[in-house]
């Protein structure tokens, strides 16, 4: 048995049609339609079959609600569905919002009760105008959802929020509408939006769910060298040492993301150096200033707002760099372009703007650190960093 779409005067409906195990299709007109997508999760779908002109078509039960395919789509994380052929797409991925339709939902097992139809789904055929059979497994992709929903902690806030109303609105009330349509639009959003800080390729209105899935189980393995391994007198074996630190600190996927909105949210999208303000509007979406880490090491707690400082794109080079410095001296936080920094860089580069880095040295305005005093740059890490800076 299965649910497929019928292009009918163009708009396209949905018609029940097969036997599935000795129950046809007419034994579930005036039923109630249930779909049961594992054991632990069935969704009312509002519907009933009715006969109509000759065709066994899905019906809502009220005026409001939303027809069974998109239910489906959105129960399952996935973009928005159409059923007119004239709206479908071309080329890949099949899986993009208002560019596919779900052709066929395939019912694998039918139990009838007073009133009521429960369909076991087995698989979703989508198809656009160039792909007709691209096959999504109900169960599979269920179980891959349902890891998201169990780490969502582990992602941004923005983001593990919307799935914490996605997973109480499908799971609790066993039901899927427009308000989690327009929950799953708004993940497809932000997950884009922070798809450089998830390090995960994502354009808005693809499938969001792998991009998810990829983001919590992107694990990037620790530098092989620890810095206390090499030798002092290696310098240009230690800077590369900590670049590989630093580069591993940007790149842990979710836990990076959450850092980083973390120290952003902290110094309100503000560079510490240079007070320029940046944060995501509606039209950059994507904050310019970044969540740089101190030490982004083992041997420290990677992802304390105080082992990072909110920089914007140019200081956070020179601060990765070492050309400028960040210091903790009697009681004040001070910026400076070291002497020997300096004088090597004016000797091979004449040229090199060391000026527009040297005009924000000095004392950092207390006004551009976080208000809570425990997320301000740990004094100890800056005084570690500043040492191996100073070593290599």
């Amino acid at each position: 048995m299965r649910i497929t779409r019928r292009t009918s005067g163009g708009r396209g409906e949905y018609e029940i049609s097969e036997e599935c195990s000795g129950t046809t299709p007419h034994d579930l007109v005036g039923h109630r339609i249930t779909l049961t997508l594992d054991s632990r999760l069935s969704l009312d779908t509002a519907t009933e079959l009715r006969a109509q002109g000759g065709k066994l078509r899905l019906r809502r039960l009220g005026t409001t609600g939303i027809q069974v395919q998109r239910q489906m789509a959105a129960a399952l994380l996935m973009p928005h569905p159409v059923r007119a052929d004239n709206s479908l797409g071309t080329g890949s991925p099949v899986m993009r919002r208002n560019q596919y339709a779900i052709d066929h939902l395939h019912v694998t097992g039918v139990s009838l009760t007073s009133g009521t139809a429960t369909l076991q789904m087995g698989t979703l055929t989508l198809r656009n105008q160039m792909f007709q059979a691209e096959e999504v497994t109900v169960r599979a992709r269920l179980g891959t959802l349902r890891r998201v929903w169990a780490n969502k902690a582990r992602l941004p806030d923005g983001i593990a929020n919307l799935l914490d109303q996605h997973e109480a609105r499908v799971t609790t009330h066993g039901s899927s509408n427009s308000a989690v349509e327009k929950t799953v639009e708004k993940l497809e959003a932000l997950v884009s939006e922070s798809a450089e800080d998830l390090d995960i390729p994502y354009n808005e209105g693809a499938d969001v769910l792998p991009a998810l899935a990829e983001a919590l189980d992107l694990v990037r393995p620790e530098p092989v060298v620890q810095l206390d391994e090499v030798d002092p007198e290696e310098p240009e074996l230690r800077r590369r040492v900590i670049r590989e630190w630093r580069r591993w600190g940007r790149s842990r996927g979710a836990a990076s993301a959450k850092f980083r909105e973390a120290v952003r949210t902290a110094y309100n999208s503000t560079c510490a150096v240079c007070g320029k303000h940046f944060p995501p509007t509606t039209k950059s979406r994507t904050p310019g200033v970044d969540a740089a880490h101190i030490l982004p090491w083992a041997d420290y707690d990677l992802d304390e707002v105080s082992n990072g400082i909110c920089l914007c794109k140019s200081h956070h080079w020179a601060f990765d760099e070492g050309l400028i410095r960040i210091r903790f001296e009697d009681g004040e936080y001070l910026i400076e372009v070291p002497k020997d920094i300096r004088e090597a860089i004016a000797k091979e580069h004449p040229k090199f703007s060391i000026a527009s880095l040297r005009k924000y040295a000095g004392r950092l305005a207390i006004g551009r650190l976080p208000n809570d005093p425990g997320s301000r740059p740990n004094p100890s890490l800056l005084q570690h960093f500043n040492e191996e800076l100073d070593k290599a």
